[in-house]
């Protein structure tokens, strides 16, 4: 049994956890935890923390440092290869680099750093140390080359996507309502975090949607920005908002009790969107960058078109410090809701074709794409080859 150190970025993810659960065959994972690892799980709510890492982070290529600083901790004894998770690796040993579907500027730190850190960035990543570059979508792999340029150890890089454990559930019958799902963070109360979801595009598809159907009610699992609650309450009758984490069989209840699953996304929540086929759900989302990847339009969801994206794009890279950028995921565009709203009514109407593409969702999880068997074909063969190498 060959022992893999993951390490982490700054904290243990919901991924991270099912990745640790359920390695590829010959490997066990080992990861490290403490006092600093539990400091970070309780930063990552705290919005003065948040303001205090833009504020280093403007100065300082926060997560290039923090990834430096990591070269003084070794890993556990025993270990043959290390798998980082969205940070390079200084130390002299043999390393896997795992990009989620996220900015490759991240592996740095703030955009505006990346340009002066690319050309240590390239030379890490081409060494003999780093041994492969596990790209979650090929979006993601599209955006890190289109960011370290010519320079770029192609040769490395493989997209392996997210997976998800298979569910031991049989769906309930019929019901007299049609419920609509959108499960987001219960941790993070940033503006971003629901914006950059389409939490508000989905509350004004739902209002008028609920104008045509009677029998319609709509679960968001979310921390909500205050200003929605207190200044627009209009969108927010028929919904039931949990704002609060939910034990693991509350949420799952919660899961197998929906009938679509929605988030209109400005950005790529992979593992959501997995987790979502995984319980035979219906995906609708937007078709911005991944996110065609990972729901196949009209097999296992439906995908919304957002027009305005562009404005903060370029072939596979997103601006999200684009000084509009707060503003555009805040304000509501019409043509959005509209055609969010056409998507979810044929779902609404067709039974039938909600149970084909749930069930067809459930199979890419469960045996396709994003399956656990899969991801660990891949895995331990790159493992394989960059122990062997």
């Amino acid at each position: 049994m060959k022992l893999v150190y993951f390490e982490p970025s700054w904290y243990l993810r919901a991924l991270d956890g099912l990745l640790l659960q359920h390695p590829p065959p010959g490997y066990r994972y080992v990861t490290t935890s403490g006092p600093r690892q539990r400091l970070f799980d309780e930063a990552k709510c705290s919005e003065i923390a948040r303001q205090l890492h833009q504020g280093v982070g403007w100065v300082l290529p926060l997560n290039l440092a923090r990834a430096w600083l990591e070269r003084f901790r070794p890993p556990p004894p025993g270990v043959a290869l290390t798998h980082a998770y969205f940070h390079v690796v200084f130390r002299r040993e043999p390393w896997v680099l795992e990009l989620p579907c996220e900015q490759p500027h991240l592996l740095v730190g703030l955009e505006r750093h990346f340009e002066a850190w690319r050309p240590l960035l390239n030379r890490y990543l081409r060494s003999s140390f780093c041994r492969a570059i596990i790209c979650r979508a090929e979006a993601v792999k599209g955006a890190l080359l289109q960011r370290l340029g010519e320079e770029a150890p192609r040769e490395k890089i493989q997209v392996v996507y997210g997976a998800v454990p298979a569910r031991d559930f049989v769906r309930e019958g019929s019901r007299d309502k049609i419920r609509l799902l959108f499960v987001n963070s219960a941790h993070l109360a940033f503006r971003e975090t629901f914006y950059g979801k389409g939490g508000i595009i989905l509350l004004a598809a739902f209002r008028r949607l609920q104008a045509r159907y009677d029998n319609l009610e709509l679960v968001i699992r979310s921390k909500v920005p205050p200003e929605i609650l207190e200044e627009r309450s209009d969108l927010l009758k028929g919904v039931r908002i949990i704002q609060d984490p939910l034990p693991s069989q509350e949420l799952e209840r919660e899961w197998l009790r929906a009938d679509i699953f929605v988030m209109p996304s400005y950005v790529t929540p992979d593992a959501t969107l997995i987790e979502a086929m995984s319980y035979q759900l219906p995906v609708v989302t937007t078709d911005v960058w991944a996110n065609p990847e990972m729901v196949s339009d009209r097999k296992t969801g439906l995908l919304v078109s957002s027009p305005h994206l562009c404005r903060f794009t370029d072939r596979y890279l997103t601006y999200f410090e684009h000084p509009d950028w707060v503003k555009h995921i805040t304000t509501l565009d019409p043509r959005t809701v509209e055609e969010l709203e056409a998507k979810l009514a044929v779902l609404i109407e067709d039974e039938d074709m909600r149970n084909q593409m749930g069930l067809a969702a459930r199979h890419e999880a469960e045996r396709g794409r994003f399956s656990i068997e899969r991801r660990n074909r891949q895995l331990a063969r790159i493992f394989d080859e960059a122990i062997g190498s």
